[in-house]
């Protein structure tokens, strides 16, 4: 009995320390923070990046005030490599300068072909002579500007294979006409006209 009082007792003084302990390291931290300076990053948080942006460069619209007070302004065009805020100055996010016929919204359609043609696989270098995501031959590549980003379609970007795509299935390019979703005799049906 004496040897169970004792031990609920040295029970009880463990949780009182336990809890002191707690509630000084939770002051401390209150008080830590009180004490810090506001950074400049936390008055105005940093922008938010755009996908491609970083690669591709995003499009601003600026038309200063000064500008536009007598009716229609020319507005002048510039190109950041970051999603910058719309300024009071005038300055308007346009939209990311994605390559040539490259539409995100078509991304999907894309993505499902690719999965079809190479599992995704975007930098395939194809030993049996298709290369990149879609599948491109090295010659198809040149003939449809591929050269214009990469000499060879495993070393372009998704959405440079993309733009390719669209130029073989839909636009042509220089002389060579499209060809529709037959360009990928197994995974075609995934591929429909803008």
């Amino acid at each position: 009995m004496d040897n169970t009082r004792k031990h609920h007792g040295n029970f009880r003084t463990h949780m009182r320390w336990t809890t002191l302990v707690r509630g000084a390291a939770v002051l401390a931290i209150a008080a830590a923070v009180q004490l810090l300076p506001a950074s400049p990053a936390s008055a105005s948080s940093a922008p938010a990046e755009s996908p491609g942006c970083e690669t591709y460069g995003c499009l601003y619209e600026h038309c200063p005030t000064h500008y536009s007070r007598g009716g229609d302004a020319d507005c002048a065009y510039g190109v950041a490599y970051q999603r910058l805020p719309d300024g009071p100055d005038g300055r308007r996010f346009v939209g990311v300068q994605w390559p040539g016929h490259y539409d995100p919204a078509r991304r999907h359609m894309w993505d499902e072909v690719a999965y079809c043609e190479s599992t995704w696989r975007w930098g395939y270098d194809g030993a049996s002579g298709f290369d990149g995501g879609l599948q491109f031959t090295p010659s198809t590549w040149r003939a449809y500007g591929g050269h214009e980003y990469a000499q060879y379609a495993y070393q372009a970007t998704p959405e440079q294979q993309i733009d390719i795509a669209e130029r073989v299935a839909f636009h042509g390019h220089a002389g060579n006409g499209p060809q529709g979703r037959g360009a990928w005799p197994h995974c075609g049906h995934h591929v429909s006209a803008p």
